[in-house]
């Protein structure tokens, strides 16, 4: 320690650090504060040390300035952290964004389906629901997040009781369920559909959900009614 006694920093360290320890010490001398600040320090075996540092002045009885006291603290390992932790969090930006990217494609794609869909988790609650769905029935989609099919304003309480209990067997079984029924349109109208609700999985084959849509044939139907009395007045 003797041999560095009354020596300055260019003794111990690089010209670089050297300056900007002087640096500090001048402001501490100067303006008569104490200084804080954190640095990386290299030391001669080439070693990289992250240092809080702490400078204040020290006082004559007098009042006079006669030198400088200086603590520093390895905080290498708590520095270290703070970049695992912040890499950790870019990750998890990164990894938010792209969830965020997949979830509009996947909400792009189930838009650009021309018929009406919706789909359902394990507890049988909307999740999702695409333009036409909305269109169909005069409804905001946000309205209906979370909410169960008895929750549906815009269909008949019985019906909503019916579609219930056919949604849990459905989700519990896995299974496939379609068949027309009739279905009242935000037009007013009752309109003839083909109807198919379908159970899905998790990656550990538990019951997940559900996906549904329909198709309305109405015009079909007509047609065929028609038709059937065309046939019918022929024959008469």
């Amino acid at each position: 320690i003797d041999e560095f006694i009354h020596q300055d920093d260019h003794v111990i360290f690089p010209d670089d650090v050297a300056l900007f320890f002087k640096d500090k010490d001048h402001n501490v001398l100067t303006e008569g504060k104490p200084v804080a600040n954190e640095e990386w320090v290299t030391y001669p075996d080439g070693t990289e040390v992250y240092f809080d540092t702490i400078k204040t002045p020290f006082y004559s009885p007098d009042g006079e300035i006669l030198g400088i006291i200086g603590v520093s603290r390895n905080i290498t390992v708590r520095n270290n952290e703070q970049e695992d932790l912040k890499k950790a969090m870019l990750r998890a930006e990164k990894a938010t964004r792209s969830l965020d990217e997949q979830m509009k494609f996947q909400q792009q794609l189930i838009d650009s389906v021309p018929i009406p869909l919706f789909y359902k988790d394990a507890d049988s609650r909307f999740q999702g629901f695409n333009k036409v769905y909305e269109e169909t029935f005069g409804i905001n989609s946000e309205d209906l997040i979370g909410l169960k099919v008895t929750e549906l304003p815009y269909l008949p309480e019985e019906d909503r009781q019916a579609y219930q209990a056919e949604d849990e067997e459905v989700i519990a079984e896995q299974k496939s369920i379609n068949r027309e029924m009739k279905i009242p349109f935000a037009d007013g109208e009752i309109h003839d559909t083909l109807y198919w609700v379908t159970g899905f999985t998790d990656s550990d084959n538990n019951p997940a959900g559900l996906v549904g849509n329909f198709i309305d044939i109405s015009s079909e139907k007509e047609n065929a009614r028609q038709l059937e009395v065309a046939v019918r007045t022929a024959d008469e």
